[in-house]
């Protein structure tokens, strides 16, 4: 599909029936979570294709310079008044991008995951539940919904959602991720048996190897 941002992909092993498009973090470069998923999960999945865009780079005033991201931050952990809708806005129209030319290539909605580590989280939580599609599910790996950003929602999310967080994280507090997934199911009345949590006690903000193991039953179940 022409107009895409750069991006890698890890291919399918077998015919091609389900898509995973996965969002970096703030700084981060696409290459290490590709890297990551080929090495971790992708054998797993072998019907599956891994697509991992990569952020703009943007100014991002946290840093005072330049820097990949989804979105400009001034601080972390972030505070509730930021919210920098129009970069925000920008990132979930290019999520939608991917999204169309996974339904273009012949792939159900209802077998794209969305996923994301920490600001990628975050958008790829934005884009699952603000999509016109029907998706398999979104994972939040250190992530957070901006609470500013919630208005954004116009309705019940029906997406299957798995939050995943350490108990440790101090970039991205789990008050976070507990205060956006209450607000989903207390504000906007999302059933609470469409979430999966779950807590690494010890965990700071990166993966474990639990974490990544609780990620591949999750897409194993959900893509079916």
């Amino acid at each position: 599909m022409e107009g895409l941002p750069p991006f890698k992909v890890i291919e399918p092993q077998a015919s091609h029936s389900s898509s995973i498009i996965f969002l970096q973090g703030l700084g981060h470069s696409n290459a290490t979570w590709h890297a990551a998923m080929h090495k971790a999960l992708a054998s797993q999945l072998p019907h599956t294709m891994w697509i991992f865009p990569q952020a703009p780079t943007r100014y991002v005033s946290m840093y005072r310079s330049e820097h990949p991201a989804w979105f400009d931050v001034h601080q972390l952990p972030p505070g509730n008044d930021e919210f920098d809708e129009s970069a925000v806005e920008h990132s979930i129209a290019l999520v939608e991008r991917f999204i169309l030319w996974q339904v273009h290539r012949g792939i159900d909605p209802k077998r794209i995951v969305l996923a994301g580590f920490s600001q990628g989280a975050a958008t790829s939580m934005l884009a699952a539940l603000t999509s016109l599609h029907d998706l398999a599910g979104v994972a939040s790996l250190s992530g957070w919904l901006p609470s500013k950003a919630l208005r954004m929602l116009h309705s019940a999310p029906t997406t299957p959602i798995l939050w995943c967080h350490g108990g440790a994280d101090e970039e991205i507090p789990l008050s976070m991720a507990s205060d956006g997934l209450n607000a989903l199911c207390t504000d906007f009345k999302m059933s609470s048996a469409l979430v999966t949590f779950r807590v690494y006690d010890s965990l700071k903000h990166k993966l474990c190897d639990d974490e990544l193991k609780d990620f591949g039953i999750w897409l194993n179940y959900i893509l079916q």
